[in-house]
Formats: structure tokens, C-alpha cells, sequence
């Protein structure tokens, strides 16, 4: 695992901003790895399982970390719940066939068909733990060592995205009488390509199998 000030450094290289004057805030940096660190979540997801408890509604609340779900499964014998599909001609609440069912809604809460009976076990996809202004260089960051380089990718594109469009609305590098689109604003078209290294990136990743 690398820290947060080594994977900063390989941003500042990507922006070649390594001379003493920094070219960019610190703020700034810790904004696009922030950025980052969620954007490479559909492809580099971070695993966890929550117990849930039931109570006297069909209603559970989600984990604060929750991203998205993988499966729900009876703690007590391990059946995998099914997702209920709103779709004419199905069936929720008491009819649902099967020993339960289960659906994202409402916002931050499950929903299942039927109070559970026994504890539910979420397998989930959680947010990876973020860094903030003033996390120590050394501390080591969550995401896996092979995603650094699509963090790093998409992160130098962050850094450098308010210049960009800073430049559109100044028009400094328009060199032409009719010009000012976006091709004639070469920091723009510097984060489009980063944002495509780091998208050729992520598909390098293995595919994930979600349960449903």
C-alpha cells in the first residue's frame, strides 16, 4: 500500500507541478483524490458485510459507508434474498413468493417484502475512506495498489480541470478569430485525455459479479 503523500507526489508529477512554487493549492490535490477514490468504485469496489437487525419494520437503514449492494442473505440458514423486480405482474409486500424479498428504497434504507423474521446479513460495497486536509503524508491510503494509476489519472485531470475552464471563460489560448471552442484550449484538452487514460485504465479491471 502507498501513502497519501506518495500517490500526491505521483499526481504533482502527472501536472508537472515538482518546483518549489506549487502550482496548484494542497486543498486542491486533497479535493481530486478525494474525487477519485469514488470514481473508481464501479470498477474497484470495497467489500464489507454489515449484520442488520430487524425490528418491528420492514425498513432497515443502510450502513453510512453503504455504495452500492451485493447480496442480502438470512444470517440464521444463508439464504440469498432476491431483489424485488417493480415490474407489472409481480408481486411485494405479503405476496411475494419465496421466504422474503428485499429492495433499495426508500433513500439510505432497504425495504423487504416481509419484516424479517432472523438478522440479515448485507453484503455491500462500501466508500473507500477518503483523505482530508491535514491527513499525514505517511498515512497509508485504502484503495488496492493496481487502482493508483487510474487514481492517478483521474486525480491529475481533477487538479487541473478549474484552470481549464478557467481558460474557456478568459479565452487566453484562442488563437483564432472564430475561436474559443473547446479544442483551441489545449488545458482542456489535457484533462479530456486523462480522463480517457483513466477510463482505458479501469477496464483493465477484473469484471465485477454482483448477486442479485
Amino acid at each position: 500500500m502507498i501513502t497519501f503523500g506518495e500517490l500526491t507526489n505521483r499526481v504533482k508529477r502527472l501536472v508537472e507541478d515538482t518546483t518549489e512554487v506549487e502550482k496548484y493549492a494542497p486543498e486542491l490535490y486533497v479535493d481530486a483524490i478525494q474525487n477519485a477514490f469514488k470514481a473508481i468504485q464501479p470498477w474497484v469496489p470495497k467489500t464489507a458485510i454489515a449484520t442488520l437487525t430487524p425490528d418491528a419494520t420492514a425498513s432497515l437503514a443502510l450502513p453510512a459507508d453503504f455504495y452500492d449492494i451485493q447480496a442480502v442473505v438470512v444470517s440464521s440458514t444463508g439464504e440469498v434474498l432476491s431483489k424485488t423486480e417493480l415490474v407489472p405482474g409481480n408481486f411485494t409486500g405479503i405476496r411475494t413468493q419465496g421466504t422474503n424479498a428485499w429492495m433499495l428504497f426508500s433513500s439510505g434504507e432497504i425495504t423487504f417484502a416481509k419484516i424479517p423474521a432472523d438478522d440479515i446479513d448485507l453484503y455491500y460495497f462500501a466508500d473507500w475512506v477518503v483523505p482530508i486536509v491535514g491527513t499525514p503524508e505517511d498515512d497509508e491510503i485504502e484503495p488496492p495498489d493496481y487502482a493508483i494509476t487510474g487514481i492517478s489519472f483521474y486525480a491529475a485531470g481533477q487538479v487541473m480541470l478549474p484552470t481549464g475552464l478557467g481558460i474557456t471563460e478568459i479565452r487566453q489560448f484562442a488563437t483564432k478569430v472564430d475561436s474559443g471552442n473547446p479544442e483551441h484550449n489545449p488545458v482542456q484538452k489535457a484533462v479530456d485525455y486523462l480522463m480517457k487514460l483513466f477510463l482505458n485504465e479501469m477496464s483493465r479491471m477484473p469484471k465485477i459479479q454482483k448477486v442479485m
